[in-house]
């Protein structure tokens, strides 16, 4: 068998293959078999039909057949012979597929491009060091206390006041019209919390259970929900269940339910800790980012667009799902999927860039992935999500979860790496 490749672009290659003809034979050949066994002709037995009779009623299936099996073996044969590795599916050329001839056709294809990164040690980053106020430990603290609050019945006789935790029903309109969400069951409003409009909580105030109550509220005109914003609504709302939140004192034994005997002075000491870590991640991530960029902006290569593609698929599904959280469509943000990749293909050609740099790195400083970054790893998300970390390491070991996360934990690495090396000075 012969071959020829030749360049289109960068990364897109075009290979000439010509196949000789006893390959041609031995594909038609079982070509023949696949068809005869399915073969159904009025007079022959399944599977018995000759040869002639097969050419004369499935001539056109018999060289789709034959055409199938000699792309797919030389087209195969090609790339291990040229030393390619396609990342693309392959755009065929065929000529004419005939008996005892030689047969030839050409693919184009894209490979990855050969990245070579200059001077991606001593980059210069901004970044102030991490910090952590009493201020901030002592919210925590505060948001500890409130998901230790105990909910409990009030006096008899006593309705909803400004420390009541209500359940209700309630119906609303706007400018005397439904919107979205306009109804809803067995909705809980924490009133000192502040989770509803003051205006709508307040409304509420010394209504008793079973109490229903009508009234109108007006929507700010910075709303965060353009649809209400300005606007009137008018509401009726059933009381079905009044509390009244009892928030434990911040104490010793307070500390001592939350971290398994410890004083409040070494929760404190747990908290900045944790809190230290949070932000030393989020600064290590804003220094990626910003490795990263600089490194994009200084290496400008072709990037194959079949990748391109990919990481637009990519974005657009996270995209989709996002909406979804937020309970919205395309259509009602006035997106479509060809406005999407307009707006984003820039975004993914850089991500893409991005991906293809961190790699050359990774391999020109000989950086792999360890069994110890995967048990890190499987360790972290268990921790993370309160899941046995058996269960998680179950889940990555279907190959192609695992190869995806390899990959992950490798760019991360070599950003780490670029982030470790830089020189980090104050914003």
């Amino acid at each position: 068998m012969k071959t020829e490749i030749s360049d289109v672009t960068s990364v897109k290659k075009k290979i000439n293959v010509e196949v000789p003809a006893d390959k041609v034979n031995a594909a038609f050949e079982r070509a023949f078999a696949k068809v005869q066994k399915e073969a159904s002709i009025k007079g022959f037995r399944k599977g018995k039909v000759p040869q002639d009779m097969i050419e004369k009623h499935f001539g056109n299936e018999l060289v789709q057949e034959a055409l199938e099996e000699v792309l797919q073996e030389s087209y195969v044969e090609a790339m291990q012979a040229s030393n390619l590795i396609p990342i693309s599916r392959p755009d065929i050329n065929p000529g004419q597929l005939n008996k005892g001839k030689v047969f030839t056709y050409e693919a184009t294809f894209e490979v990855r491009p050969e990245v070579t990164v200059k001077n991606y040690t001593d980059i210069k980053l901004k970044g102030e060091p991490v910090e952590v106020t009493n201020e901030e430990v002592e919210n925590e603290l505060k948001r500890l206390q409130e998901l230790m609050a105990q909910m409990v019945p009030p006096l008899v006789g006593a309705g909803v006041g400004k420390e009541s935790v209500v359940t209700v029903d309630y119906t609303g309109k706007v400018d005397g019209k439904d919107f979205p969400g306009n109804t809803a069951s067995d909705f809980v409003i924490d009133i000192p919390a502040g989770n509803l409009l003051p205006a709508f909580s307040e409304k509420l105030i010394g209504a008793s259970l079973g109490d229903v109550r009508e009234f109108e509220i007006d929507y700010p005109a910075d709303y965060f929900n353009k649809e209400l914003a300005g606007k009137k609504g008018q509401f009726s709302v059933t009381i079905k269940d009044i509390k009244t939140k009892v928030l434990p004192e911040i104490n010793d034994d307070f500390a001592k339910d939350l971290a398994k005997g410890a004083t409040l002075l070494e929760l404190r000491g747990m908290i900045r800790k944790d809190i230290e870590a949070a932000k030393e991640r989020n600064r290590r991530r804003e220094l990626g980012q910003q490795a990263l960029d600089h490194l994009v902006e200084k290496h400008d290569f072709e990037i194959p667009t079949s990748l391109q593609m990919l990481e637009l698929r990519s974005l657009f599904e996270q995209f989709q799902q996002h909406l979804q959280q937020q309970n919205q469509k395309l259509e009602d943000i006035g997106m479509t999927p060809e406005k999407f990749i307009a707006e984003y293909s820039d975004v993914a050609t850089r991500r893409v860039r991005g991906y293809l740099i961190l790699d050359a790195i990774a391999e020109a400083e000989s950086l792999s992935v360890t069994d110890e970054d995967l048990e890190n790893f499987f360790q972290g998300l268990s921790a993370q999500l309160g899941e046995p970390v058996t269960k998680i390491r179950a889940h990555y070991d279907e190959n192609e979860r695992k190869n995806a996360l390899k990959v992950k934990i490798l760019q991360e690495k070599t950003l780490d790496f670029v982030i470790d090396k830089a020189k980090i000075g104050g914003k």
